[in-house]
């Protein structure tokens, strides 16, 4: 699709491609590799369910522990809890959320590939809910690079199985609205991203169009993502995408408009390439 025709037939597209926020850039550029997964781990103490774990880390302490700098040696634990009792997604909430410093590194002795991260000087950050009863106060942590984190309890169990968010995920066409869902505290399986999903697999993946776009969106998506995430305001920035662009596209697919719903979410795609990257 010509960028410029498409924008010439669609004045609502051209009023909501002009109110995008301007990026507020942070200070500090490099970002975290960042790892999360849904759950149901009762918390017996409180009487709550925690629904999602997520770590930060950088994969720079990894492998070139002894070279990274002091500020790389660092894994952030956030942890959020269901407030409804039908355990939704949408009512998660901070539960608490902590700094380790990186102790030590090496690799498993019958597995090269895992990583066994020892850490100390434990800081809370946010939340107010305790920390776990069956984790060490500095836990100990199994890093599969690029694949998993596992977080070992005082009896060196498996306590939470953590995923890697891969900026090359084969979900490249909804890699945008991942982010935005994950950003809301929205689940993976959500009306939003099912919806969009739908569409690739059903629509897009069935016409040269669609296919040639979905080629193109394996590196545009994960690299729009990749430069959202070093912005200040990405939250605000998060925010009106998902109202903006997600949510007026899955109206249209719900309405068998597929055409447009692609005409629509590929102009936002390539604005924010522009605008962005």
């Amino acid at each position: 699709m010509n960028r410029k025709d498409f924008l010439s037939k669609s004045a609502a597209m051209s009023v909501a491609l002009a109110g995008l926020p301007l990026a507020k850039l942070k200070k500090h550029q490099k970002t975290f590799d960042h790892y999360y997964v849904y759950s149901k781990y009762n918390y017996p103490d409180k009487n709550i369910t925690l629904g999602k774990f997520e770590i930060d880390l950088y994969h720079s302490a990894l492998s070139g522990f002894d070279q990274a700098p002091e500020s790389d040696k660092i894994i952030v634990l956030t942890c959020k809890y269901y407030q409804s009792k039908d355990n939704n997604a949408n009512s998660l909430e901070l539960a608490f959320k902590y700094n380790f410093t990186i102790k030590s590194v090496e690799q498993d002795k019958n597995d090269s590939a895992v990583w066994i991260v020892e850490t100390k000087n434990a800081k809370r950050i946010d939340g107010d809910i305790e920390w776990p009863k069956e984790l060490p106060k500095n836990p100990t942590f199994k890093i599969i690079r690029n694949s998993s984190v596992r977080i070992l309890n005082k009896d060196e169990n498996t306590l939470a199985r953590l995923n890697y968010l891969s900026p090359s995920s084969s979900d490249s066409y909804c890699f945008i609205t991942t982010a935005c869902v994950h950003e809301r505290n929205m689940a993976d399986d959500c009306d939003e991203l099912t919806t969009l999903r739908f569409l690739r697999e059903n629509y897009m993946r069935k016409n040269e169009k669609g296919k040639t776009l979905l080629q193109e969106y394996e590196t545009l998506g994960p690299s729009v993502v990749s430069a959202l995430n070093q912005f200040e305001n990405r939250k605000e920035i998060y925010d009106y995408l998902f109202r903006k662009m997600i949510q007026p596209a899955v109206a249209m697919i719900k309405k068998g408009q597929y055409g447009e719903a692609v005409d629509w979410y590929s102009g936002f795609a390539l604005q924010l390439r522009k605008n962005y990257c």
